[in-house]
C-alpha cells in the first residue's frame, strides 16, 4: 500500500495518497513510510497555499509526522513554524533540535557505515551544510528581538477551486437560471410551491442515471442517515470509520483514542480563583493579627472567607506590591493560568512567616488563611517582593501559532455551513424544502447548525408562502459550496482530508508538547521530594540541632548505604555543594564526599534555598503547562468541528441538478 501513496503522490495526486496512507493505517498502524510521505505532503501542501494560516497548520502537521520518527527531517518544519510566526519559542526548540541532528550527521559521516555510497554521503553533507547555515540563522534571530516579525504571507481566505469539469457546470446552471428567471416570476404560485416538494422517488432515479452505482449508494447512505438519526449532521472522524452524532460524542473520541492520556496540571478552585477578584487588599499588621489569634478564632466573623476584624498596618510599600501581585492574579485567572503550584508558592509563605511567629498550621487554616489568596497581606515586604518577581516571570500567553490553526479550521467550516431547513414527510417519499426560499433570500438569516428533520405534511408544507421573492433561483444558482475537491458520490472520508489530517496532526503535536513538559513537571516534583526527604532526615536523626555538624554526615551516608533514587543523589549533591540552582543531571559524587566541613546550618540554608527554587520553577512550570493545554482545548474544539458534516450540503449539487433539469423542461 505504501507504493500506491507514494505513486499517487509522485503525479501529484496528494488527497488520494492520504486517502491510501488513511486506508492502510487503518489495517496496518502507523509505520515509518506512512509517517514519513505524510510530512513530505503536508510539506508540499505548505508550499501550495498562499493563506498563512493553512500554512502553520500544514508546517505544525508534518513537524509532528516526522516527530514520530528517528529523522533530522523534524527540524525543517519547525524551523518554517519559526519563520511564519516569528516565534522565538520556536526557534530556540529549532536549534536545539538541529544541533542534535548535526551530532547525528556528523557522526554518520566520520563512520565507515556508508561505505563507497557517495550518493548518501553527498546528501548528508548537503542537509549538514544546510541544517548549519539555518542554525546561524535562528541564532541571529534569537539575538536580534527585532527580526522576530512573521513572515509576510497573505492572511486572507483561499478559493478552493475545483476541477474545469465543475466550473463549467456552474456557468451552466447559472445560465439555466437567468434564462428561466423572468417565466418563473410570472409563474402561478402553485407552480412555485410545487418545487418546494421533491419525489424522493425522482431524485433516486435521477441520481441512479446520472452517477451509477456509486451515486445510487451515495444517497441511500444520506437518507438512511437521515431517516435513523432524524437529522443532518454528522461528525465523522477521517482516521477510523466512526461517526457521531453529536459534537460531544465526537470531542470525546479525538481525545481518548487520539490525544493525550494525561494527567492536567490542576488549576485553583474555582472558589480559591474567585477571592482574587473580592474585597480590599491592605497589608495587615502581622504582629498584632498574632494577638488576635491566641484568643478565639472560631469566634472571627468572616466574609468571603476573609476576617474584617485583622488589624491593618499604614504601609505604602507593601500596599503597592500587593496591587501589583493582585493585578497579575486577576489576569492570570483570566488566562486561565492560576495554577495550585501559584496558590502553593503563597500559601506556603503565608505559613512559614507565620510559624516563626509561632503561630502553628493547624490555627493558620482555623483562621481560614489557607483558603483565600489575600492571606499574602500578612507577608513582610521583602517576601511580597519574592512573589511579586515570580508572577512577573509568568507569561499569559503562548506564541505557538495555535491561534492561526484555529483560524483556518473555522474557513473550512464556514463553507459548508447550510441555512435552509430539509424536511421530510412522515412516509418519507419526499424531500421538503425551506419554504424561506419561496418568500425572500435567506443570506441574512442564521447558519441552521443543529440539522434537526422535522416531519411535515407535505399539503401544508408551504401553504402560506407567498412565492414573491426569487431566493429559490438565486439557491439554485449557486452550484458549490466548501472544498471544489469533493463532490458528490465521493466518500464522505474524503471531504477536507488533506486539511483535517494536518489539523489532527497539530492537536497531537500539541498533546506531545504537552507531554514532554508534565514529564519535566514530574522530574522537579520528584526533585523537590527527595530535597524534602532530605530535611526530615536531618530532622529525624539530629531533632532540635543537637549536633551542629552531623547533617552532611547523615546524608552522605544515606545515599552510600541504600538504594535511593538518582533525584534523591542529586539532590543531596546539590545541597552538600551549596548549589544555587539545582542540577538535574548526574551527580558530582566526589564533590559530595570532600563536603565534610559543613555546619548543620549551612545544610538546613541549602535545603531552603534550593526548595524555594524548585517551588517558583513548578509555579512557573504549572503555569506554561496550563497555557498549553489552553492551546489543546482549542485544537479540540477547531478540530472537532471540522468533524462536522452536514448532509444537505452534500447532496445539495445532484439535488439542485435534479431541480434545474426539472425547471429546464417546465421551462424550456
Amino acid at each position: 500500500m505504501t507504493s500506491h501513496a507514494f505513486n499517487s503522490y509522485k503525479k501529484g495526486k496528494l488527497l488520494n495518497a492520504l486517502e491510501i496512507i488513511n486506508e492502510s493505517r487503518s489495517v496496518q498502524g502507523n509505520g515509518f513510510d506512512y509517517d514519513f510521505l505524510e510530512g513530505v505532503i503536508f510539506e508540499d501542501l505548505g508550499e501550495e497555499t498562499k493563506v498563512l494560516q493553512k500554512k502553520i497548520t500544514y508546517a505544525m502537521g508534518s513537524l509532528e509526522c516526522f516527530s514520530r520518527i528517528e529523522t533530522t527531517h523534524k527540524a525543517k518544519p519547525l524551523f518554517k513554524l519559526a519563520e511564519l510566526i516569528g516565534s522565538k519559542m520556536y526557534y530556540k526548540k529549532f536549534s536545539a533540535m538541529a544541533e542534535e541532528g548535526l551530532k547525528i550527521i556528523s557522526s554518520v559521516l566520520s563512520s565507515q557505515v556508508l561505505g563507497n555510497d557517495n550518493g548518501v554521503y553527498t546528501q548528508l553533507h548537503k542537509e549538514k551544510e544546510e541544517l548549519e547555515m539555518l542554525i546561524k540563522t535562528a541564532k541571529s534571530r534569537i539575538a536580534d528581538p527585532e527580526t522576530l516579525v512573521p513572515c509576510p504571507v497573505e492572511c486572507k481566505q483561499e478559493h478552493i477551486k475545483g476541477s474545469k469539469k465543475q466550473e463549467e457546470k456552474r456557468r451552466e446552471n447559472h445560465e439555466i437560471v437567468e434564462d428561466v428567471r423572468a417565466r418563473w416570476e410570472i409563474s402561478s404560485v402553485g407552480t412555485k410551491r410545487s418545487y418546494m416538494k421533491v419525489s424522493i422517488a425522482d431524485l433516486r432515479l435521477y441520481v441512479r442515471e446520472k452517477f451509477r452505482k456509486a451515486g445510487e449508494d451515495a444517497l441511500e447512505q444520506v437518507l438512511a442517515y437521515a431517516k435513523k438519526k432524524q437529522k443532518w449532521k454528522v461528525w465523522i472522524c477521517r482516521t477510523c470509520p466512526k461517526k457521531f452524532t453529536s459534537c460531544e460524542e465526537c470531542r470525546s473520541h479525538l481525545e481518548q483514542e487520539h490525544g493525550a492520556k494525561l494527567k492536567l496540571s490542576s488549576r485553583v478552585s474555582e472558589v480559591w480563583a474567585d477571592k482574587v477578584s473580592v474585597g480590599v487588599w491592605k497589608p495587615v499588621d502581622a504582629e498584632a493579627a498574632v494577638e488576635m489569634m491566641k484568643k478565639d478564632v472560631k469566634a472571627f466573623e468572616y466574609q468571603d472567607g476573609w476576617c474584617k476584624e485583622w488589624p491593618l498596618a499604614e504601609d505604602e510599600e507593601r500596599s503597592e506590591v500587593l496591587d501589583g501581585i493582585r493585578s497579575l492574579l486577576v489576569s492570570f485567572r483570566k488566562h486561565k493560568i492560576l495554577s495550585e503550584g501559584i496558590r502553593n508558592r503563597m500559601i506556603d509563605a503565608v505559613v512559614t512567616f507565620l510559624g516563626k511567629l509561632k503561630v502553628s498550621k493547624q490555627t493558620v487554616t482555623d483562621c481560614g488563611l489557607l483558603g483565600t489568596p489575600k492571606s499574602i497581606c500578612f507577608l513582610e515586604y521583602g517576601e511580597l517582593n519574592k512573589i511579586l518577581d515570580l508572577l512577573r516571570s509568568i507569561k499569559c500567553k503562548r506564541h505557538d501559532g495555535i491561534d492561526l490553526v484555529c483560524s483556518a479550521v473555522e474557513s473550512y467550516c464556514g463553507g459548508t455551513r447550510v441555512k435552509e431547513k430539509m424536511d421530510f414527510d412522515s412516509s418519507f417519499s419526499f424531500l421538503l424544502l425551506d419554504k424561506r426560499l419561496l418568500q425572500d433570500s435567506v443570506d441574512g438569516r442564521p447558519f441552521d447548525e443543529e440539522g434537526k428533520i422535522s416531519f411535515i405534511d407535505p399539503s401544508l408544507h408551504c401553504a402560506r408562502a407567498s412565492g414573491s421573492g426569487d431566493a429559490f433561483l438565486s439557491w439554485l444558482g449557486v452550484y458549490s459550496s466548501g472544498d471544489g475537491r469533493f463532490r458528490f458520490p465521493r466518500h464522505v472520508e474524503a471531504h477536507n482530508l488533506d486539511f483535517w489530517s494536518a489539523a489532527l496532526r497539530a492537536f497531537q503535536f500539541t498533546c506531545r508538547t504537552l507531554g514532554t513538559k508534565h514529564a519535566k513537571k514530574t522530574q522537579w516534583l520528584t526533585y523537590g521530594a527527595a530535597l524534602n526527604d532530605a530535611k526530615e532526615l536531618c530532622a529525624t536523626m539530629n531533632p532540635q540541632g543537637r549536633q551542629q555538624n552531623v547533617n552532611a554526615t547523615l546524608l552522605r551516608t544515606r545515599c552510600e548505604e541504600s538504594e535511593t533514587g538518582d533525584l534523591f543523589l542529586c539532590a543531596v549533591a546539590d545541597v552538600l555543594s551549596k548549589e544555587s540552582n539545582p542540577k538535574l543531571g548526574s551527580p558530582d559524587l566526589k564533590a559530595m564526599r570532600e563536603a565534610t566541613h559543613l555546619w548543620d546550618s549551612q545544610v538546613t540554608e541549602s535545603i531552603a534555598r534550593l526548595e524555594s527554587v524548585v517551588n517558583n520553577k513548578v509555579a512557573r512550570m504549572e503555569s506554561r503547562i496550563l497555557l498549553i493545554e489552553n492551546s489543546r482545548i482549542d485544537l479540540l474544539n477547531s478540530l472537532t468541528r471540522l468533524c462536522g458534516f452536514d448532509y444537505r450540503c452534500y447532496i445539495h449539487p445532484p439535488l439542485k441538478e435534479h431541480l434545474l433539469a426539472r425547471l429546464d423542461r417546465q421551462f424550456p
